[in-house]
């Protein structure tokens, strides 16, 4: 399950949509999640974009109550999670305010047995994969970066804009947040050559525009940032992705609407 752009302390944000989809993998001992920034809307009221109503924190130290808010949120979870990035509103609050929120985060969900790492604003991983039975191990490259640029108005050109930057990077599933996107989109084969059999190999990638849980539109006379800038609805929700490991494969296929 891959959570990006959540922008809690927004009061936009789909909490109990977040809720349900945690809900879903909670009794699953081999769903886990990943997160790729903006879990935290981050604008305190000395950042010139900060409004009162896209603010539903109550007290005076807004990300001290958003940080327990995602703890809450995720305790339930917490073994599950492998880690958590950084996004554009986290960035932009460390650069102002010298704190890290998502550092703060992952120590209070990190136990003795499992620590949850932090990813930073971008990552590379890789997972290895062995059959309970034994036998080879399966290597699986994941890479994630929050994003950048202004929000696309379209589907079309976050994917055009993100499919040129994966080409600069060699791995299985390529993850991007930001543009609040929600799309699982196979790219095109890489045919290369295996080194010891001289067989031909196909490289098979996946691109990920990883969604978000912020409503573009609210119901009050004043506007949100979505709606001033009149950026178009996006689906809520997020992105899972299924990994089979198969004898001579990995297959990764789209499972957000199992």
């Amino acid at each position: 399950m891959i959570l990006s752009d959540l922008h809690v302390q927004n009061p936009e944000a789909d909490l109990d949509r977040l809720n349900r989809d945690l809900e879903s993998i909670k009794d699953d001992d081999k769903a886990y999640i990943i997160g790729n920034g903006d879990w935290f809307d981050a604008i305190v009221v000395t950042d010139p974009r900060y409004t009162k109503t896209s603010d539903k924190t109550e007290g005076a130290a807004i990300i001290n109550e958003s940080i327990y808010e995602l703890r809450n949120i995720m305790e339930p979870y917490k073994d599950k999670c492998l880690g958590i990035g950084i996004g554009n509103h986290e960035n932009t609050y460390i650069k102002k305010c010298g704190a890290d929120p998502v550092l703060l985060l992952c120590d209070l969900l990190s136990i003795d047995t499992h620590k949850v790492k932090h990813l930073g604003y971008s990552a590379i991983v890789r997972f290895r994969f062995e059959h309970e039975s034994g036998g080879s191990i399966k290597s699986f490259i994941y890479y994630q970066h929050h994003g950048w640029g202004a929000g696309m108005q379209t589907e079309g050109g976050s994917i055009t804009k993100y499919a040129r930057h994966a080409k600069n990077w060699r791995a299985s599933l390529h993850v991007y947040g930001h543009d609040h996107h929600k799309v699982f989109k196979e790219l095109p084969t890489r045919l290369g050559m295996a080194s010891q059999t001289c067989k031909w190999q196909e490289e098979k990638e996946h691109l990920i525009l990883a969604g978000s849980y912020l409503k573009t539109l609210n119901k009050l006379n004043y506007p949100t940032y979505s709606e001033e800038k009149g950026l178009h609805p996006t689906p809520l929700g997020c992105v899972i992705v299924s990994l089979q490991v198969k004898h001579d494969e990995m297959v990764i296929t789209d499972a957000s609407y199992i």
